[in-house]
């Protein structure tokens, strides 16, 4: 019911002439500047790259009032905003009854091109449409255009003129301004947008040349702007144009601990006397598919006087929006997103994501759900349906779910998986992915609702600190990890052929660790922080031999892998400790290989029994495996045998590690 009712209420707002053109978007207004992160479809007034945030049909109205000498609060805008595909977007805005106007003292004569002519008694400029159109290049970057259309008119008095005497006079002028904007996605915490102002300018109709100078002159104008994501809940946004104007701001969710609340506000800045040229401060709401938005701006100094403009003392306008007499302003908006044609059989309500997405590990996530769809049945009989989810780009195909049914008027959470393709592994930091969630009849494969939610795909090689992801970043396979083990035991062949079979295992992981210790370097890992979490990062195997170096974990995983691939069994020991190191960390991992070999011939190997742990291998067979410490790489396999020996033992035996869930054991095969 609520998008019957609303529609009418979003055109009927209010209707009532007022004297102030709105600066910008009401969101734009609370924070200063959209030039980075604009959204919705009222970003054809700032950045039209914003339209991309557009799922379907969008519609928003405004409401504005004015503050100056007298009040007024009237009719804004209203919009709508079509996406055409999956990249692209357009939008118009009409604003029917709004008009910028200026008061003249109109008691002057004014002398131009040889002639005695009245002084303007006001001056009407009236920006009443807006189209815009934006496309999305690739995840990265979008292209946006908009153009409007700008009627002027002149007024003058009627009597006690030289010129038209008894009778006034009225002129009138026009053009059409376009303006061009950019965006880069840096990755999933910071956005950069740019926007050129009055790129093209095309003027259809004059004033007469005695009052050229009443003129509207759109200025070419570049903006650059940038959009910094602080946490889920803090965003802070900066621009700067070519004006050397600066406009600062902020915007806050989950206000109060309320999920859909937001807090906004911004600082604008110029070179004048006066450096804080004016305030903004804002709210905002949003209840499913509709969105609140409200805002404040206040120009710390009017310049227009009580009786109007003084003759001689006029500034041409080059900006209607921003100019020596903007009013205050308070203005609303209401925002409504809306499913074209009747009411899907089934439609999604809402689509969360169970977690961010680590590329090392992706194909979990074609048998793990990554997320779920809130869906609804909304006819009065049972519907078969199947869900669908797809990334472009990181998926080949769309992976869809089984089918299930829903009866009548039913909702369900349906979750979803992910057969993400090898290009995922190429993300290497931080980014939001546009992911398309459909839902069709099962029977006619149609599909009857689609919601576009962001997806956040980690960078390659960021690990949240699991060993059980840690195995995903040993690749045995490798060409460059197969030719180093393979080398180290082919230059040693005759050593090797010379020992008994028992000794044998032992002295390949010898060989191997110690070629890699010719190589290697231990440095301490620096922790990424995103805009979410802290994560490490952990090299794959390849990586490390070619940056000769890395941590705990980079070592780990890169020996482990080595032994894989001549075909060693290897286990990581994840330890979590009471308290952090000189370095600020509690937790170390190190390497147990298998060697093949029965318990019972420990003694071929080491005099020492604490040296060697047994444990069952994937065959379910008792077998002897050695630890081993990879940070000690510079020192040899000796050390790192003798090192990683009594940390299993203290770790495990002495402290009862497993038992008290301090140390998990995970094989790696």
């Amino acid at each position: 019911m609520v998008r019957y009712t609303l529609l009418p209420a979003l055109v009927f707002l209010c209707w009532h002439p007022l004297s102030s053109q709105t600066i910008y978007s009401v969101r734009g207004i609370a924070i200063g500047t959209e030039t980075a992160d604009p959204a919705h479809v009222s970003s054809v007034y700032s950045n039209p790259v914003g339209l991309l945030t557009v799922n379907n049909w969008e519609f928003t109205s405004s409401a504005v009032g004015a503050f100056n000498n007298a009040e007024a609060f009237g009719f804004g805008m209203i919009g709508v905003a079509y996406r055409f595909s999956e990249n692209e977007v357009g939008a118009l805005s009409y604003t029917p009854t709004q008009e910028f106007l200026l008061q003249f003292d109109n008691t002057s004569i004014h002398t131009e091109a040889g002639g005695l002519w009245p002084y303007p008694s006001a001056l009407e400029f009236r920006d009443r449409f807006r189209i815009g159109f934006a496309r999305r290049l690739s995840d990265e970057v979008a292209l946006g255009i908009s153009g409007r259309w700008v009627e002027e008119f002149l007024r003058t008095p009627g009597s006690g003129y030289l010129q038209s005497p008894g009778n006034s006079a009225s002129y009138r002028a026009s053009l059409w301004s376009f303006n061009l904007g950019f965006s880069y996605n840096v990755n999933a915490s910071v956005k950069t947008g740019a926007l050129i102002d009055n790129i093209l300018a095309v003027r259809e109709a004059y004033f007469p040349d005695h009052y050229r100078q009443f003129e509207y002159r759109p200025e070419k104008i570049v903006r650059i702007g940038g959009a910094y994501k602080y946490s889920r809940e803090l965003t802070f946004t900066a621009e700067v144009n070519s004006r050397f104007a600066v406009v600062l701001g902020y915007e806050q969710n989950n206000v109060f601990d309320l999920p859909d609340f937001t807090v906004r506000q911004g600082f604008w800045m110029t070179t004048s006397s006066n450096p804080i040229e004016a305030l903004s401060i804002g709210l905002g709401y949003s209840y499913k598919t509709v969105q609140f938005d409200a805002a404040y701006v206040h120009f710390l100094g009017q310049r227009v006087p009580s009786n109007g403009i003084l003759p001689g003392s006029f500034q041409p306008l080059s900006s209607l929006h921003w100019n020596p007499y903007t009013t205050n302003q308070i203005t609303a908006s209401v925002t409504y997103a809306y499913r074209s044609g009747s009411e899907p059989l089934v439609r999604i309500e809402d689509v969360q994501f169970f977690s961010m997405v680590f590329p090392v590990n992706y194909r979990v996530h074609a048998m793990r759900p990554l997320g779920y769809a809130r869906v609804r049945n909304t006819t009065d009989k049972t519907v078969s349906a199947r869900l669908s989810f797809f990334v472009p780009k990181l998926m080949s195909m769309p992976t869809n779910t089984s089918q299930f049914y829903l009866n009548p008027h039913e909702i369900r959470d349906i979750p979803f998986t992910a057969e993400f393709n090898e290009n995922i592994l190429s993300v290497h930091e931080e980014s939001f992915r546009d992911a398309r969630i459909a839902v069709m009849e099962a029977e006619v494969n149609n599909y009857t609702d689609i919601e576009y939610k962001k997806v956040l795909i980690l960078g390659r090689n960021f690990w949240n600190g699991d060993p059980l992801m840690l195995k995903y970043f040993v690749t045995p396979d490798e060409p460059r990890v197969k030719a180093f083990a393979r080398k180290a035991l082919y230059e040693n062949i005759d050593f090797l052929e010379s020992l008994p079979p028992e000794r044998q295992p032992l002295e390949k992981a010898r060989l191997v660790f110690n070629r890699l210790a010719n190589l290697l370097s231990y440095y301490a890992d620096e922790k990424t922080f995103t805009s979410l979490e802290e994560f490490d990062r952990v090299q794959y195997p390849s990586e490390t031999l070619d940056l000769r170096g890395g941590d705990c974990d980079d070592l780990t995983v890169c020996y482990s892998a080595l032994m894989n691939s001549l075909g060693f069994e290897t286990a990581f020991v994840d330890v979590r400790y009471d308290s952090v190191d000189e370095n600020g960390d509690n937790a170390h991992i190190y390497l147990l290989v298998d060697t093949k070999l029965p318990a019972y011939v420990w003694s071929s190997l080491t005099s020492n029994e604490r040296k060697l742990v047994v444990r069952r291998n994937s065959t379910n067979r008792e077998t002897l495996w050695i630890p081993v410490e990879p940070t000690l790489i510079t020192k040899g396999f000796d050390a790192a045998w003798e090192q990683g020996a009594l940390e299993y033992y203290r770790d495990v035996e002495l402290m009862l590690g497993q038992l008290r869930g301090n140390v998990k054991i995970v094989d790696v095969y």
